[in-house]
């Protein structure tokens, strides 16, 4: 392993996906901040899926593109040209570890990536879930193993935020999941399916530790009268009972098409039906607008509004807004109707009583760290009898819900803070 500075001068965040997804940006904004007060004045280096994120930068940040960017996964250029790519990436990674000076004669994104590696006092993995199977065999997997693979060929000490593993079905991707995040340092679990994989997969006991997703830290707001405006500019007024709600699009082929279909009428014919028997304002919100078709949820939205019968007291907010916009938007809503996971993570925050709609394992490993499973239906299983009564109970007990909320998320939130400092307190126990 490489020399430790003292003081680290330099941190390279990995893994970093894109602020059209306001869960994404979040976490990587909260995992910015938890360092910062952990290591004073240091400087960020942030590989990025898409390196000319505006959000990022703003963060005040270095962006280079990541191995995902460089290969051009998201592209639709040809597997076997990503491929090419990605093995010159891998053999100019394998001589710039041997020969440092070398590397100013590979292809430039390379260079920039490799450089931001070496410049690097640690390696930290931003939160989210990079690790799933996914395909027919598993690219994406293996793309993602590579921005794990750099930190440790250059032998930098590595951390990895708290994370969702898994689904992992190939065994092959088992094998590397273990022997990539065996070298780790740390190796955060945010919620208790994961945390479990990890213990199968045999990672060291020490290493495996299980912090509450840091979608809970993300503290920032902006002024409810700046929030105000943008709901009137969608004649937003306080007496109509304002509900929120997401929808997601298509999460990366995750789910099965039939269950999304039916997931989608199930929404339209429902919420229909809520507005008629309460009177409520449905609020639809963008959580996620790309940077694909495939991953903006107003795509998903439109069709679920078209579909439903009562138009007149829905609201459709069509326009980006930033984490910190949203999360304030949300704080004022009576009940929040959350498929995108960290919507619902914001509304909790909040103190807005939630109904979580959960389309894989970690939405339920949120739900379940907060005791307050009874409020989660999942996406798979979902029918109209079932979001009705789960809707109609959440709206007749929601002031009895919103204390427990500021019971329960206090807590979660305390114990997302600790995360920088751990990180911290093992980096620096590495110089003794």
């Amino acid at each position: 392993m490489t020399s430790l500075n003292k003081v680290p001068r330099t941190i390279l965040i990995i893994n970093f996906h894109s602020s059209s997804n306001a869960g994404d940006a979040a976490l990587l904004e909260t995992t910015i901040r938890q360092l910062q007060s952990s290591f004073r004045g240091v400087r960020f280096i942030v590989s990025a899926n898409y390196p000319d994120d505006a959000y990022a930068r703003s963060l005040g940040v270095d962006l280079v593109a990541s191995p995902a960017a460089i290969v051009g996964l998201s592209t639709k250029d040809s597997p076997l040209l990503q491929i090419f790519r990605m093995v010159i990436g891998l053999m100019a990674s394998g001589l710039t570890a041997l020969v440092p000076r070398i590397k100013r004669f590979i292809p430039k994104d390379w260079y920039n990536l490799l450089d931001a590696y070496q410049q690097a006092d640690l390696v930290v993995s931003v939160p989210g879930n990079i690790f799933v199977t996914m395909g027919t065999f598993g690219w994406a997997f293996v793309v993602s193993a590579v921005s794990i693979f750099f930190a440790l060929l250059f032998g930098k000490p590595l951390y990895i935020m708290p994370q969702s593993l898994g689904p992992v079905q190939r065994r092959w991707e088992r094998f590397l999941l273990k022997w990539l995040y065996s070298r780790a340092q740390i190796v955060f679990t945010r919620e208790p399916v994961s945390f479990r994989l990890g213990q199968d997969l045999g990672l060291p006991h020490k290493k495996l530790r299980h912090t509450p997703d840091l979608g809970f830290g993300f503290s920032s707001l902006v002024g409810r009268d700046e929030a105000l405006r943008i709901l009137g500019r969608y004649d937003y007024a306080l007496s109509p009972k304002p509900v929120g709600v997401t929808i997601i699009n298509q999460p990366g082929g995750r789910l099965d098409r039939r269950h999304l279909a039916r997931y989608y009428a199930v929404m339209a014919d429902v919420l229909s039906e809520f507005v008629k028997n309460y009177s409520v304002t449905l609020y639809f919100f963008p959580q996620v607008t790309g940077p694909t078709s495939l991953e903006d949820d107003r795509i998903a939205t439109r069709w679920v509004i078209d579909r439903m019968s009562v138009r007149s007291s829905v609201v459709f907010i069509d326009q980006p807004l930033s984490p910190a916009l949203l999360r304030t938007l949300f704080g004022l809503m009576e009940i929040f109707v959350a498929t995108r996971m960290h919507s619902g993570i914001f509304a909790v925050t909040m103190g807005v009583p939630t109904l979580f709609i959960g389309y894989l394992s970690k939405t339920r490993g949120i739900v379940e760290d907060m005791g307050i499973q009874e409020w989660l239906l999942e996406l798979d299983a979902i029918q109209d009898s079932l979001l009705w009564e789960k809707i109609e109970a959440l709206w007749l007990q929601r002031h009895v819900v919103r204390q427990t909320l500021g019971q329960k998320v206090p807590f979660i939130i305390r114990q997302t803070l600790q995360v920088g400092q751990q990180i911290a307190q093992d980096y620096y126990s590495l110089k003794k």
